[in-house]
Formats: structure tokens, C-alpha cells, sequence
């Protein structure tokens, strides 16, 4: 490359970038406060160790938050 061009970015690495971008956002650490806020638009439960909890393709107008204790 030389100049003003531009290297396009392959498609892992566009994954790569938006991981890098949005990691601090999808990875959010909630006091105590936001998550008392939270708890009763939702539903508490234990999961078993291989359990799925979250499926990728899975779409949703909702959201999940996972507490790891």
C-alpha cells in the first residue's frame, strides 16, 4: 500500500474489530445498585456447569444478564 489507499478488511476481521469495539459494552460489570434495579424485570436461576444459556443465532427484543457468583 502506498499513499492514501485503504486495505479492506476481511470479513474475520471485521468480527474481530466489533468484538474489540463492543467488548467493554457486552461485557458490563453491574453494582449492586443496577442489578437490584433489574432483578424484578426478570428471572433468577442456577445452571448446571455445560448448560446453554445463550444461543448465538438466537434473536430477541429482550436481553440476558448472566451473573457469574
Amino acid at each position: 500500500m502506498n499513499g492514501g489507499e485503504m486495505r479492506v478488511m476481511t470479513e474475520e476481521e471485521k468480527d474481530e474489530q466489533f468484538y474489540r469495539d463492543t467488548e467493554s459494552i457486552a461485557h458490563a460489570k453491574l453494582d449492586d445498585r443496577q442489578l437490584a434495579m433489574l432483578e424484578p424485570l426478570g428471572t433468577r436461576r442456577k445452571v448446571r456447569r455445560g448448560e446453554l444459556i445463550i444461543k448465538a443465532c438466537f434473536t430477541s427484543s429482550g436481553g440476558a444478564i448472566v451473573a457469574a457468583f
